[in-house]
C-alpha cells in the first residue's frame, strides 16, 4: 500500500533551506564536500564567489566571518 504525505510549501521551503545550510551555518567537524555537495551550482560559479558562498555557510570559514 502506498501512503501520500501531504507537505506545505513552507514545510519543503524550510527543509531546503535546511539541508543546503542556508538557515544555519554547517556545525564544527561537517566535511566540506559534504557542504559543497548540498550546494546547487556551486561548481559553476567563479572561484572567488564560490568561496564566499562556501565560508558564509561554514562557522569559521575563509571570510573570517
Amino acid at each position: 500500500m502506498t501512503t501520500t504525505v501531504r507537505i506545505t510549501w513552507d514545510a519543503a521551503s524550510a527543509r531546503r533551506a535546511e539541508r543546503q545550510f542556508l538557515a544555519g551555518p554547517a556545525g564544527t567537524g561537517t566535511p566540506v564536500d559534504e557542504v559543497v555537495g548540498a550546494m546547487p551550482g556551486a561548481h559553476a560559479q567563479v572561484p572567488d564567489a564560490r568561496r564566499a558562498v562556501r565560508g558564509g555557510r561554514r562557522p569559521h570559514g575563509p571570510l573570517g566571518r
